[in-house]
């Protein structure tokens, strides 16, 4: 065996070695340009060991077939070497993958390169100058070239990245390169061969070994330092995680106690007042439903920039969970100057959010506490806010409230008037008013819409207002609306007796809504009554509607089926109220009262209720507007085409037993009386 095949042999070992470190560190780490170098290298073993084989073939039989086989796979090695070599200093220059088409392109080439150079070559069979220059030149030259511009893609690496392994992969790189090129121009030279050129073999020999001993050394230093830049990046990741909110940046619960803490200690020196405030959005989750989760995020991100607009640098400003957020505002001599500010402070948040086409109006439940008046700790102070905020949500949202010892004193209240509203079904304690639909101009009576009431035993008569948000937090309203059902059900069987054909609606919560089992529960309540379907209509919001809108889509549009009329409630007010009109089954629109009430003042309001009553019309829907308290709102709305009217112009809700006279004269060919048959529970 001669010195050319061990030199060989040894670089074929030595360079399958780093092909096999290649592929281990890809296995690990994923890296892409390890797989694309592991090629590389791997092609390099197959190029030394045919290179080796080829020459001490030609030693024997120069024109041997075995000979250019040989060299035809050494010579293709090669040049996939050279591609692939290439292809990962890219994607690491780069940072991004080598594009398939183009890899795929380059790869054909090499080895359409390497068997030109085979067959090219075969017509100097003699081992003359074009043969070397093929086969040892062109093949270095190019080889050359790669390795050094994968050192100076490496280099630029190198500067944003200053690590050793780094440095020493793209230093060898471009040595080796520069031998490589070296060797090539020598052997394009004739009369320069001789001596020079097998001295120049006799460095590259050795210095293969070296390069390939370096470049594994380099890579594995390299990879080791960009897994501690790695380590380093995400630990303080988590430690902003543990300190910021990584949805809108601010600070969390934990770092605003701890900011706050300091910040009351300093205040308590100096005797001036802190306010803190506990923000929390209305009917969030609607918002969700309505526009998605990732608009939601938006709206969170736009509520946290609010918070930061006017922030002084002493404010704390914490997302403390979901949709609550918390600040905290220092230096007041007064109550009511701390007061004042918070308010102030919380204007950019009563503006409406740009989402797209749409805006979005939040509504905010804002609770104030004030230290040291309220508590000196900031955990006390926190959880004084945060009582002040839950007796917002409680009594209906929108609005501010500051902390006193008052809220605290009615707590034992609250639980009292929890513990009679989980009983008040059944109880006895609830009754139906009955506020009248009429036609206008003649007034005539054509339907009623129930509405619940309370009969407290201490409080006396208490609106919906002032108890079914409780009884939504304590899961009580599919309860509450079976007995509504039931009741109203049952009260509109006995005016069909009496031989009326008025209609009875019924307000129907979300809860309800989302329950599959409702068109089967009410299809049974009306055939045990019984009970025309058409005489009954079930009123939803529109928030309500957009909680679950497939569902509540699918159980409506079963009820429509089995006759039951559905009336879209509040029309106007939602998220996405035309938007509604595709999507639910619906028969009846009910306009708002809070546009009726302002529409003979302006004019704008009134173009905006002619053009609902012109679109619900267009669409074959009924239209009935709620809360018409003069004779110029009745009047408009009847020149608009809208006449069926609701309001204190007309009639309060009355007792059911004050309905009766109203009722219209029986007409014969409306449907019969009937023997009422069957209990009348819904279940």
């Amino acid at each position: 065996m001669t010195s050319s095949l061990l030199a060989n042999c040894a670089l074929g070992i030595s360079s399958l070695v780093l092909a096999v470190v290649f592929f281990y560190y890809h296995r690990r780490y994923q890296r892409p340009y390890l797989r694309l170098w592991f090629w590389s290298w791997l092609a390099l073993t197959v190029y030394a060991v045919g290179a080796g084989i080829s020459y001490e073939i030609a030693m024997v039989s120069p024109l041997s077939p075995w000979r250019t086989t040989a060299s035809l796979l050494s010579l293709v090695a090669a040049y996939l070497q050279v591609v692939w070599l290439l292809a990962g200093a890219a994607e690491i220059a780069t940072q991004r993958r080598a594009h398939p088409g183009w890899l795929r392109a380059l790869l054909a080439g090499a080895v359409v390169a390497g068997i030109t150079s085979v067959v090219v070559g075969m017509s100097d069979p003699a081992g003359g100058s074009l043969r070397l220059l093929l086969r040892v030149g062109v093949r270095n030259l190019v080889t050359g070239v790669a390795f050094g511009l994968s050192g100076v893609f490496l280099w630029r690496v190198r500067t944003k990245h200053p690590a050793a392994g780094v440095r020493i992969v793209a230093a060898t790189f471009l040595a080796y390169g520069l031998l490589l090129i070296q060797v090539s121009l020598v052997s394009l030279v004739p009369e320069r061969l001789g001596e020079a050129y097998m001295a120049l073999l006799r460095q590259v020999g050795p210095f293969d070994l070296v390069a390939v001993t370096l470049i594994g050394l380099g890579l594995v230093m390299w990879l080791l330092e960009e897994e501690h830049r790695r380590l380093v990046r995400t630990l303080g990741r988590v430690e902003e995680l543990e300190t910021r909110d990584p949805l809108t940046g601010l600070e969390n619960r934990v770092t605003f106690l701890h900011q706050l803490e300091r910040q009351l200690t300093l205040a308590g020196k100096t005797g001036q007042l802190t306010v803190v405030g506990v923000v929390d959005v209305d009917r969030f989750r609607d918002i969700n439903d309505a526009f998605g989760h990732s608009q939601g995020d938006e709206i969170l991100r736009r509520l946290a920039d609010g918070l930061t607009a006017s922030r002084r640098e002493t404010d704390l400003v914490a997302r403390l969970s979901g949709d609550q957020f918390a600040f905290a505002l220092g230096g007041f001599s007064r109550a009511e100057s701390a007061r004042e500010a918070a308010v102030q402070y919380l204007q950019p948040l009563r503006f409406p959010f740009d989402l797209g086409a749409r805006q979005v109006h939040c509504q905010l439940s804002v609770g104030l506490a004030l230290a040291p008046r309220d508590g000196e700790s900031a955990e006390e102070v926190l959880r004084h806010a945060h009582a002040a905020q839950r007796k917002v949500k409680a009594a209906g949202g929108n609005d501010l409230l500051v902390y006193s010892s008052k809220v605290v004193s009615r707590t034992a209240e609250d639980l009292d008037f929890e513990r009679e509203l989980r009983r008040v079904v059944g109880s006895g304690e609830l009754l139906l008013r009955y506020q009248p639909v009429v036609s206008y101009p003649t007034r005539t009576l054509v339907g009623v819409e129930a509405l619940l009431r309370w009969l407290h035993p201490v409080q006396g008569e208490l609106n919906p207002g002032q108890f079914l948000p409780l009884a939504a937090n304590l899961g009580l309203m599919q309860r509450i609306d079976r007995w509504v059902l039931s009741e109203a059900c049952s009260q509109a069987t006995r005016w069909q007796r009496a031989g009326s054909s008025i209609r009875v609606a019924v307000n129907l919560s979300a809860f309800s809504l989302g329950d599959p089992r409702l068109p089967e529960q009410i299809g049974r309540l009306l055939e045990e009554l019984p009970l025309d379907p058409q005489r009954l209509r079930l009123e939803i919001t529109e928030h309500d509607a957009v909680r679950d809108l497939d569902t509540g889509a699918a159980c409506l549009a079963a009820l429509r089926d089995r006759g039951v009329s559905v009336c879209i409630d509040d029309f106007g007010v939602g998220y996405s109220s035309f938007n509604l009109l595709d999507r639910l089954p619906i028969d009846t629109l009910k306009i708002d009262k809070s546009f009726i009430q302002r529409v003979g003042r302006d004019r704008r309001e009134a173009t905006i209720v002619s053009a609902m009553i012109s679109m619900a019309r267009s669409l074959g829907l009924a239209v009935i507007a709620e809360g018409v308290e003069e004779e110029a709102q009745a009047r408009l709305l009847a020149r608009e085409g809208c006449t069926h009217h609701q309001g204190y112009l007309y009639h309060r809700p009355l007792l059911a037993s004050e309905i009766s006279p109203l009722l219209p004269v029986p007409d014969s060919r409306e449907f019969p009386p009937e023997v009422m048959g069957g209990p009348t529970s819904f279940a």
